[in-house]
């Protein structure tokens, strides 16, 4: 199961804490989390470059590291393998759970995918 919760950090702001896709937790700045989330939704929408086949982040506040393996059924994170529904609804969390604290100016700025 995964979970999320939002931590403060006092140098980063909010953190998004993801226990359960990664050992230790995954710690995503809430633009990394963004970002994190419009890799997903690429890759679940076919919108990703052809021949894409690794999700990688090294989030700036985290000990883990995020790797998913791209495959035919979905995506393999390094705990669990997720069908592309669930790819979707982790997109989708991240999203959600990132966007009302991120300031107006920098959701802005952020290319839409």
């Amino acid at each position: 199961m995964i979970t999320m919760t939002v931590l403060p950090h006092p140098a980063f702001g909010p953190l998004l804490q993801i226990d359960g896709l990664t050992r230790p937790a995954l710690r995503l700045t809430l633009v990394e989390a963004q970002i994190l989330s419009r890799a997903l939704q690429a890759v679940a929408q076919g919108r990703a470059p052809h021949g894409t086949d690794e999700i990688f982040m090294s989030p700036m506040a985290s000990d883990a590291t995020f790797t998913g393996i791209v495959q035919d059924i979905g995506v393999q994170c390094p705990e669990q393998l997720l069908s592309w529904s669930e790819v979707e609804a982790l997109a989708h969390q991240l999203q959600q759970a990132a966007v009302p604290h991120v300031p107006q100016e920098a959701r802005d700025e952020t290319p839409q995918a």
